[in-house]
């Protein structure tokens, strides 16, 4: 199976978009609560997690978006993720 993603640095809270080898299906988008610009990570003392968004990172937020369900090839709305504190969570949008 194949994967693109982007990884969208902001001040606080960035993202990471995750889609599957069809263009035009459901994405995966994990917020990075607290989530830092690099630049900001190393101007200051406290270090938000990961520190590297990496293919590690993705493949670890691709397999709690399967276990939850995501349907990478089909259409549908887009599957929300949090991570905060080095853990994976459903947002609370998501649950209804």
């Amino acid at each position: 199976m194949q994967f693109r993603w982007r990884f969208l640095p902001k001040e606080q809270d960035s993202t990471l978009a995750v889609y599957g080898s069809i263009s035009g299906r459901q994405p995966l988008v994990v917020t990075l609560r607290g989530g830092q610009e690099s630049w900001v990570i190393f101007s200051t003392a406290s270090i938000s997690e990961p520190a590297m968004i990496g293919p590690k990172f993705v493949r670890q937020a691709i397999e709690y978006g399967l276990i939850q369900g995501w349907q990478l090839n089909k259409p549908g709305a887009i599957l929300h993720v949090d991570y905060e504190n080095s853990n994976f969570s459903v947002h609370p949008n998501q649950l209804n």
